[in-house]
């Protein structure tokens, strides 16, 4: 219920700008490519589909002014300023909400008027490939951190999958031909380059050993992992980045770094390899995709736990945006401890800054509100428990879930798809778990996944529940 007020209290209409979902208070009251595309899930299961739609064309008319290419912008300040042309990761997402805002409105003609935008946008990706993958930065933010980035390959992937959806619906045969084509090979060169097999997970970022070198000299400053005294003097030294937190995590980054350093003068010149450097939990972006399924998935994540358990190297706080990201791929693995233990992280928070709010940065740094974290309040109870997938223009949900007795007795009620309203609830009867949904009429049909088993699905409808009759 908190969630909800903050995401009526975000919306800011500004005049000569527009109206949109802003990213948080006090530090970013203004409009961000990203942000956006952790805001608006949780905006359209309050059904405030015309508040996305207005954020997104906001968007994409000053990336179309500054930028004219397609390319997404990274802010957009309440006065029409922007600040940065755009990270790689920004366009292909931009994309990727588009399809979520059709999926949950069924608004056919939002996405006819978005495609050629996002089209534009993916050849932009194309311009930034090289031998199949885009350079540049994704949303780690760390200086020097813009040559092959696991996100910003993973993301380029997501954006030529979506296209592809895009063109099936609007009956591009040949362009959903061609985009399902870039959809795979991307992939495959992703899985080749990053994947490091010493550690059974993706690396952060592939580079030659020329840019290791360098940027390896860089970050011994910048990130602040060698003691005070033995810095060279010099404003690049002196500037406070985003270090780790603990000693321990300082001397942990120092060793891979210098780790990186030694393979770097082990590789040929121009050679590229894979680095596993910060351990920014991007390896997971695959799982929460659908990329890497069943076993496949549970290795990456075990793996990921593993480094991250040996090594520990937190170059920022918690944020609650990354706890929401981490959950959906938890839903897709059906790993429900783990999942609730997400919620539980994210609610040591509440109320830490402000009362009713998360934070930017757990526990108490940061913006007092920040919009994304609804990816980890409100979002996981219908995308990664309930596991629903609608697809509102056909009137057809499919869902995956992740269930147990841990959230026995769930419902979510009043739940907007295409405008109609939905009930999804589960308990277990002592013998099997059964998801019950509510629908509003019998032109709505309600299934799982191929190969979900062991849930049983109970389909009700309103109007004859309305009149007395019991249906099944």
């Amino acid at each position: 219920n908190w969630t909800k007020y903050i995401n009526d209290w975000i919306i800011r209409k500004v005049d000569n700008i527009g109206t949109g979902a802003v990213a948080g208070y006090a530090e970013f009251p203004w409009w961000f490519g990203n942000d956006s595309n952790y805001i608006v899930p949780a905006l359209l299961m309050q059904g405030e589909y015309e508040i996305c739609k207005s954020t997104l064309r906001l968007i994409k008319e000053k990336s179309l002014e500054i930028n004219g290419n397609g390319r997404v912008v990274h802010e957009i300040s309440t006065n029409g300023v922007v600040f940065f042309e755009g990270m790689t990761t920004e366009t292909p997402q931009f994309a990727d909400t588009v399809w979520t805002v059709y999926q949950w409105s069924g608004d056919r003609l939002f996405l006819e008027e978005m495609y050629d935008f996002c089209e534009m946008g993916m050849k932009w990706i194309d311009s930034m490939c090289e031998d199949g993958l885009p350079r540049g930065y994704g949303i780690s933010e760390i200086a020097g951190l813009d040559c092959f980035c696991c996100d910003t390959a993973v993301l380029a992937v997501r954006g030529y999958e979506i296209l592809s959806r895009m063109s099936a619906v609007l009956g591009k045969r040949e362009k959903q031909a061609a985009y399902t084509e870039k959809y795979r090979k991307t992939w495959e060169r992703f899985h080749e380059e990053f994947f490091l097999s010493e550690y059974g997970l993706y690396g952060d970022m592939v580079c030659s050993r020329e840019e290791a070198m360098e940027r390896a000299e860089l970050w011994k400053d910048t990130l602040c992992v060698i003691r005070e005294d033995d810095m060279p003097d010099g404003s690049a030294a002196e500037r406070k980045g985003k270090e780790p937190g603990t000693a321990e995590e300082k001397r942990n980054l120092r060793r891979r770094i210098e780790d990186m350093e030694r393979q770097a003068v082990q590789m040929e010149s121009g050679e590229r390899r894979a680095f596993y450097l910060f351990g920014c939990g991007h390896t997971l972006i695959p799982v929460e995709f659908g990329y890497l399924q069943g076993k496949e998935a549970e290795a990456v994540f075990h793996a990921q736990k593993e480094a991250d358990a040996k090594e520990p190297v937190r170059i920022e706080n918690m944020m609650p945006f990354g706890v929401g990201r981490k959950m959906i791929g938890l839903g897709r693995m059906k790993q429900l401890q783990e999942l609730v233990r997400g919620f539980e992280s994210v609610a040591e928070g509440f109320s830490q800054v402000m009362p009713g709010a998360t934070n930017e940065i757990y526990p108490a740094l940061g913006c007092f509100v920040q919009a994304w974290n609804s990816l980890a309040t409100m979002w996981p109870y219908i995308n990664s428990i309930f596991g629903v997938v609608p697809d509102a223009y056909g009137k057809k949900i499919v869902m995956n879930p992740c269930v147990g007795k841990a959230v026995q007795g769930m419902v979510l009620d009043n739940v907007p798809i295409g405008g109609e309203e939905f009930c999804f609830s589960y308990h277990n009867d002592g013998l099997e778990d059964i998801i019950t949904v509510n629908r509003p009429s019998r032109s709505w049909v309600i299934e799982l996944e191929a190969g979900v088993d062991k849930i049983r699905l109970v389909v009700e409808d309103k109007n004859r529940l309305e009149s007395g009759e019991s249906m099944c």
